[in-house]
């Protein structure tokens, strides 16, 4: 099996570990879903070569456990944003220097959606549950098309079920208010 088909069969197991979160009982076993869909998925983009998916996912690894823990390790919410997009920001240049990706206006564009997608998730990870879905229906398309492109099938199956989700969540709950 070639590398990347090895890397499309990880990014599908990704996915599952993604989706199977939603179904856990506890936030514990939902974060520890979440990490392995994350930790997968950076080896899913290193394989099929989309190293800003690669570098954000593991950032995003990193991101999701401190504020997870930010209040049992005492970590500042504000001073953990800047940090993360910090990070998020400079994996933009890296790809084009270190990974030697063409510098073209089609990759120029295609290699900051996922990062503008990091950036406002970063900051929506404070929100109240209904302002954090409408996020994600801006920044779940930026990695929908960012998948598409790096023909990662995974991760396109995958954001396209976050955005369904989202919008049926924010459906139910707009549904819920106007019968109260």
């Amino acid at each position: 099996m070639g590398i990347f088909i090895t890397g499309q069969v990880i990014g599908v197991i990704a996915m599952a570990f993604n989706i199977l979160s939603y179904q856990a009982k506890n936030s514990k076993t939902i974060i520890t879903f979440q990490l392995f869909g994350t930790m997968l998925f950076s080896v899913n983009f290193f394989l099929i070569g989309a190293y800003v998916g690669a570098m954000l996912n593991v950032l995003g690894m990193l991101r999701a456990l401190a504020f997870a823990f930010k209040d049992k390790w005492k970590l500042n919410k504000t001073l953990l944003t800047i940090i993360f997009c910090a990070l998020f920001i400079s994996t933009y240049p890296i790809v084009f220097t270190v990974f030697n990706k063409p510098f073209t206006v089609f990759n120029a564009i295609i290699e900051v959606l996922p990062v503008i997608s990091m950036l406002l998730s970063t900051f929506a990870y404070g929100m109240e549950a209904k302002k954090f879905r409408i996020f994600a229906l801006i920044f779940s398309p930026l990695w929908l098309v960012y998948n598409v492109v790096v023909l990662s099938i995974g991760g396109t199956i995958c954001e396209a079920l976050c955005i369904i989700s989202a919008i049926i969540a924010l459906i139910r709950y707009k549904r819920k208010e106007n019968h109260v």
